[in-house]
């Protein structure tokens, strides 16, 4: 069937006698069928024929549910012992179905820097050298509010649990995101730019902007 929805209207009376003639074979030791049966008819015997006379639509939706539970066994397992992203996976995987299944939330762009530790946090920056210390100035009115409808337990893997249990506790866990994450971005910024700041804060120029401010006047 590779490349059916490209061949399949070219197809000649011949070409399909032939496409024909094994799927008929199948179908009528599918449906137990006498040999004579014709195409058509064996089709619809083969159709049925599970189970009574259900719907191939049954079928179909049955063997999506195991294919996807199978599916959904060998990505955890393959998450198991991970290469890297440990802080995200360790979170989600123990939930990665309903994570999966869930019918509401978006991954923003701070949540997503939440999610996978990576941003203006005070532990990360720290760990890329742009910060002394771990020290992460805390927004007590925004935790308050997150931890009324999460609990108090902040740690990722409790965070992500509540998220895929209600719908609420995803909006004020993203909604925590949006307020908190751009003020954090602001501050950063404002210690990048600040010629009294220490050193290991300050913008860092990339290579191309280094060869570029060079060629610029003095």
């Amino acid at each position: 069937m590779y490349g059916a929805p490209i061949w399949a209207n070219s197809l000649t009376a011949q070409g399909k006698t032939l496409l024909r003639r094994p799927q008929r074979v199948i179908t009528v030791r599918v449906s137990r069928a006498y040999r004579t049966t014709s195409y058509e008819a064996a089709c619809v015997m083969a159709e049925l024929s599970s189970e009574g006379e259900k719907p191939l639509l049954e079928h179909i939706n049955r063997w999506r549910i195991n294919i996807r539970r199978a599916v959904f066994r060998k990505w955890q397992e393959k998450l198991e012992e991970p290469r890297s992203g440990h802080w995200t996976i360790g979170a989600i995987r123990p939930v990665l179905a309903k994570w999966a299944d869930r019918s509401w939330g978006g991954i923003s762009y701070h949540l997503a820097q939440v999610l996978t530790g990576h941003g203006c946090f005070g532990k990360y920056l720290c760990r890329v050298g742009r910060e002394p210390t771990t020290a992460c100035p805390a927004f007590d009115e925004q935790r308050s509010t997150l931890t009324a409808v999460v609990g108090h337990d902040l740690s990722l893997l409790t965070v992500v649990r509540a998220m895929v249990g209600s719908e609420r506790a995803w909006n004020a866990v993203a909604s925590f995101c949006t307020d908190v994450l751009p003020r954090k971005e602001a501050a950063e910024q404002e210690r990048e730019e600040d010629p009294s700041s220490h050193p290991m804060r300050r913008k860092r120029l990339g290579r191309r902007r280094l060869a570029y401010a060079r060629q610029l006047p003095p």
